[in-house]
């Protein structure tokens, strides 16, 4: 996919123009240096007071999302742009945010995929209709993966149906959305809702991380390998804590078929879960680079597809204890370096981890581990970690690491200035054609990367998975 640098032109006041010129620098890799958006100071603001408002004018602002940070990007810049925005447009009349994960009274981790989560806010909104309003609506949670062709995709069809009644309520649309515009099912005009988009901040940059490391996985060889996951790569896979701890493959994937049928979701079974890693992402992989269905007689489960093909996995649970996924087994490993090689030594060795649903420690705690490790051994890992919500500090001078992703901080700060442009464009001349740096359907598409970026392109332009592979490699 093509990019470009971001403009450095038409800022809107010299402080968001600081921010912006490090937008050019924004990379992907060891969490990028920037500016962090709490430095935000609505007193260097530039107001416009001669500003006359008019009918073009928007007199309402609403930000509804799903993200765990929303409140963070609430609390350090976007709430003190809206009262930019009061003091310079007199017709203004009220700000507000809702939560999408909280509809039906879910968890927005857990990810029930329901229609509603993807289509309508909550009731108030249904007798309130959002009007004359710039909406910034955000979905953070990973879309579903659709496992047939030539049928609508029923999350963008939800928001084509809404985003269609906000423009007949003359609204203004920033999308931001965590999931990259190739996994929409193009079958079918399915992402055509991007049309009635204005801007479109697309922020995922873990289906490039996942996708470069199985590259570079299947590159080496599969069989003969030892992964280590940290708790975080691993939480979807577990079930219960620490000490009664149980391997489930798609367990995510059965809780929403038993919410589906529970509650009548029409077509629920075209849809497979990208929560979870290993049966997500990598198994599914695994199985159909060495052509092992889980319909087949020798692979039936990832268990044995693992014993087969010497894969070893180890999940870290925290305060040294392992989770051992061939042998179902759960231990203390008290860093004895020739016990591990007795047990896990193979021809090669990785290390994926993430900030995305853990404390930071235990990645940390990790880390050092196996540091310690290669000190004393002739091994090496090839660590990939992933950096998003958490505040890991990344630590330079590490062998063999590729890191990826933005945390709050470095998220929040390559979003705020492109919300102000999309806040004040009415007031400031504002090059959207030059901030378009990333190929895609809405007119103006803005993603956070740059040209040397170690991360991969994704490779299927239509992320679609048929019928006969869903049953095949992801059961």
């Amino acid at each position: 996919m093509p990019t470009q640098t971001l403009s450095l032109k038409a800022r809107i006041s010299a402080i968001i123009t600081a921010l912006v010129l490090f937008i050019t620098a924004l990379c992907c890799m060891a969490r990028p240096t920037f500016a962090s958006a709490d430095r935000w100071n609505e007193d260097e603001f530039d107001i416009d007071y001669t500003h006359v408002c008019t009918d073009d004018c928007y007199r309402n602002i609403f930000y509804l999302t799903d993200n765990p940070s929303a409140e963070y990007y609430v609390d350090t810049f976007l709430r003190s742009m809206v009262n930019m925005y009061a003091q310079q447009h007199i017709v203004f009349n009220e700000f507000r945010y809702y939560d999408l994960a909280a509809m039906g009274g879910t968890s927005w981790r857990l990810g029930t995929l329901d229609q509603w989560r993807f289509g309508y806010p909550p009731i108030e909104l249904q007798f309130y209709p959002i009007h004359d309003a710039l909406v910034i609506y955000e979905i953070n949670n990973k879309m579903p993966f659709q496992f047939t062709d030539r049928m609508s995709y029923q999350p963008t069809a939800e928001l084509y149906d809404y985003f269609s009644m906000l423009k007949s309520y003359n609204c203004k649309i920033m999308f931001i959305c965590n999931t990259d515009e190739v996994h929409f099912n193009d079958q079918d005009e399915s992402n055509r809702f991007l049309d009635l988009v204005d801007v479109h901040i697309n922020t995922d940059i873990y289906s490039f991380f996942t996708e470069t490391f199985l590259t570079f996985f299947t590159q080496n060889g599969i069989s003969n390998s030892t992964i280590i996951l940290d708790r975080s790569m691993a939480q979807l896979a577990l079930f219960g804590d620490s000490i009664y701890c149980e391997y489930k493959e798609n367990y995510y994937k059965r809780i929403y078929d038993e919410y589906a049928v529970k509650y009548n979701v029409p077509d629920h079974k075209k849809y497979g879960s990208r929560y979870g890693f290993l049966d997500g992402t990598l198994f599914p992989h695994v199985r159909k680079e060495l052509e092992a269905p889980k319909t087949g007689w020798r692979y039936p489960d990832n268990v044995s597809l693992m014993k087969g093909k010497a894969i070893k996995i180890l999940c870290y649970l925290g305060e040294q204890i392992f989770y051992d996924f061939a042998n179902e087994t759960i231990y203390y490993w008290a860093i004895y370096d020739e016990e591990f090689l007795t047990k896990y030594e193979n021809d090669y060795y990785y290390l994926v981890c993430s900030t995305s649903y853990c404390d930071d420690s235990y990645m940390s705690d990790l880390l050092d581990m196996l540091i310690n490790m290669e000190e004393y051994t002739n091994i090496m890992f090839d660590k990939y970690m992933f950096v998003e919500y958490g505040s890991y500090y990344y630590r330079d001078g590490i062998e063999n690491m590729h890191a990826a992703g933005m945390d709050n901080s470095n998220m929040a700060s390559f979003i705020a200035p492109i919300v102000a442009d999309f806040l004040f464009d009415d007031i400031y001349y504002v090059n959207w054609a030059a901030m378009d740096n990333w190929e895609g359907r809405c007119e103006v598409t803005i993603k956070p990367t740059s040209d040397d970026s170690w991360l991969l392109p994704l490779s299927d332009p239509d992320d679609t998975i048929n019928g006969d592979d869903a049953e095949r490699y992801y059961g």
